[in-house]
């Protein structure tokens, strides 16, 4: 079951995505797969590589949580935006896009989760 710790520490990873100076947790390491000592380097490419396993198929709705999901984390995370930028590129208030990436987050862990159990 992905718990609180986890979701915390994907927070802080995503927030960190692009941070040299970022070092990830063990735990955080053993969910991505990465060596702890390989360094942020590893984990941070492997969350970019999740957001992307994310990308729903084309002709998905643009309403689909999938979809949702998948265009919150790669413009806030991956493409770097603010919280506003990605209201005004995914036509939302600042608002629902702070509450759409508290969701998305627990989305995201709960598949690393489910990759990691599976190893």
């Amino acid at each position: 079951m992905v718990t609180e710790e986890i979701e915390h520490e994907l927070r802080e990873a995503l927030t960190r995505l692009y941070d040299v100076e970022y070092r990830p947790s063990e735990m955080l390491c053993e969910l991505m797969g990465c060596d702890a000592q390989g360094g942020a380097l590893a984990v941070q490419a492997s969350i970019i590589r999740a957001i992307e396993d994310l990308q729903p198929p084309p002709d998905t709705r643009s309403a689909a949580h999938t979809k949702q999901v998948f265009d919150l984390l790669r413009t806030r995370f991956v493409l770097r935006l603010t919280q506003e930028e990605t209201a005004e590129r995914l036509h939302m208030s600042v608002s629902c896009t702070r509450r759409a990436q508290r969701a998305a987050v627990p989305t995201l862990a709960m598949m690393l989760w489910a990759q990691c159990l599976e190893r």
